[in-house]
């Protein structure tokens, strides 16, 4: 018997359908790739089992869990199925754990919830599940708080709430979508794990096919709330059979085409010698306080029209080096040169000349927006930079025309940024950041949080403005396939240092150190053997 099998599952909100006859089953023990793009109905299908969906949601269809029919079910009967029998891990652990309560009190509630145990015996249950997802008693005592763990670590404990009480079913919603490869594989192999060693079923919702080719048994593929196509997990490389499949397929392997050759005899847009970034630590009872080196002696160039990835694991420094280089933080040590300016000791008017130059185009656009600005607003923002603003005549010829150089219309400057979609806020993103003609864009983590077919549309618009406007990048990223597509060089970080760096190509195919060869091995390949790699290479 199945452990979930849902029929003709439909549901709208108000006059506009959201599912549409969705059918869908899952084995014991096996695990079951959700895939599609944002808006596809992915999470919705979550929802609906969960008996969470919008007040407003009319559905139709069944859906049983172990036999039992819970889509008629009552929100008090729905309320003894979640974290019983269906546990579900979000996206972002931060914001699904509790900050102020401990992680071993959090694991705890839901026993005592369902179980009735006392505290003592729920923490015991915590003590037990938190070493099985591995988070041992002395590395990680019960009365530990969420942001006293890393994000790997904290997913580990989303996972341990979700499967406390052994649960039939587990639902993954993009629960590895934020983690660097290495914490992301850790996480994947322990739920393959679970689902093995408990017969419990998995649903792993994703829009990383090759996430989904490593670790699921079979795939499902949604668009517009319907299901196109299942089939086994394997066919995602050997060939799925429905158009937008195919489709979504060449946006996960799509590499842009980058016509412009990095000027490699001029001088370098970006030059980071030494570059030092401490943090002072609490003072010991006794001896004195060594501070935490994040950044360590880096030193890095990049020349008019090159694009450099740098890469590394969750904790390693890059995103502190990228604060130290854009000047949002002061380092100890060492220095940054924009085209042959002095960033480190610049002050006043003469940083913000500097700053020109030197843009950034952050993960979250969203969260680096004020949402009560129109994006008119959001885009002329650095103008500020100027010796001069120009008039507001000229302010919105060049702001409409910057729009329309990013892929947008220019009636998209009347709009606010809540009315557009994550991919479209990426583009504003990328017109601010280009308003005051820089030479440099770093670009910290700018497609992780978009589907795939999105993030092949951004990484063609970057690679057209470095082919017509000359653009050096610095490309932060935890996404090896992105960088491995994007870049002509690849710098990798572990612990503040720079471990390994050199053409893309050729680290790609022949790392030497044993991190790089530890970060590729994490790393889910769509490529792998295929004709692709061998284009990547050539």
């Amino acid at each position: 018997m199945s452990v979930l099998d849902i029929r003709d599952l439909s549901l709208s909100i108000g006059s506009t359908p959201i599912l549409k006859a969705v059918s869908l089953s899952v084995a014991p023990g096996e695990i079951l790739g959700l895939v599609g793009e944002s808006g596809s109905g992915k999470s919705m299908t979550a929802l609906a089992i969960l008996g969470l969906t919008p007040p407003r949601a009319t559905i139709s269809g069944e859906i049983r869990l172990n036999g039992r029919l819970i889509s008629n079910a009552s929100d008090a009967a729905l309320c003894q199925v979640r974290g019983r029998d269906v546990g579900v891990i979000f996206q972002e652990p931060m914001t699904a754990l509790n900050p102020v309560m401990t992680i071993g009190d959090q694991v705890a509630e839901t026993v005592r919830l369902h179980k009735g145990f006392s505290r003592k015996q729920a923490l015991a249950v915590a003590r037990a599940v938190l070493d099985r997802v591995g988070l041992p008693a002395e590395r990680f005592p019960l009365g530990r708080f969420p942001h006293e763990l890393s994000g790997g670590q904290r997913q580990r404990v989303a996972i341990a709430i979700a499967i406390a009480l052994t649960p039939k079913l587990l639902i993954a919603d993009e629960a590895t979508s934020a983690l660097d490869v290495i914490a992301q594989a850790q996480i994947l192999d322990l739920l393959k794990r679970l689902a093995r060693e408990d017969g419990m079923g998995l649903i792993l919702i994703a829009h990383d096919l090759a996430v989904v080719a490593d670790t699921a048994d079979r795939v499902a593929v949604m668009k517009d709330g319907e299901l196109v196509e299942q089939a086994p997990a394997a066919r995602i490389r050997s060939g799925l059979s429905h158009p937008y499949s195919q489709r979504l397929l060449a946006h996960a392997t799509h590499i842009p085409r980058r016509t412009r050759q990095p000027d490699l005899d001029a001088a370098p847009v970006l030059q980071v010698e030494g570059l030092v970034r401490e943090y002072p630590r609490p003072r010991p009872l006794f001896g004195k306080a060594v501070p935490f080196r994040a950044v360590d002696q880096v030193s890095l160039s990049i020349q008019p029209g090159e694009s450099i990835g740098l890469v590394g694991e969750s904790g390693c420094g890059k995103s502190t080096l990228l604060r130290a280089i854009l000047a949002l933080e002061t380092p100890q040590g060492g220095g940054v040169r924009v085209k042959g300016r002095d960033l480190t000791a610049a002050r006043d008017a003469a940083l913000k000349s500097i700053r020109r130059d030197i843009q950034v185009v952050f993960q979250d656009p969203y969260g680096s927006f004020d949402p009560r600005w129109k994006v008119s607003d959001l885009v002329a923002e650095n103008f500020h930079l100027l010796d001069a603003r120009p008039s507001p005549t000229e302010t919105r010829r060049r702001v409409d025309e910057m729009l329309e150089r990013v892929g947008l219309k220019s009636s998209a400057a009347d709009r606010y940024p809540h009315e557009f979609s994550g991919g479209q806020r990426q583009r504003i993103a990328i017109a601010r950041a280009l308003i005051t003609e820089p030479s440099i864009l770093c670009l910290d983590e700018p497609v992780s949080a978009l589907d795939v077919s999105i993030r092949a549309q951004i990484l063609d618009l970057l690679a057209d403005l470095s082919n017509r406007l000359g653009l050096s990048y610095l490309f932060v990223s935890h996404d090896l396939s992105v960088v491995r597509a994007v870049t002509d060089r690849v710098l990798v970080m572990q612990s503040g240092r720079i471990v390994e760096q050199g053409d893309t190509a050729a680290l790609f195919a022949a790392p030497s150190h044993p991190y790089t060869q530890k970060l590729l091995a994490a790393t889910p390949d769509l490529v792998r053997n295929s004709a692709l790699e061998k284009e990547i290479a050539g």
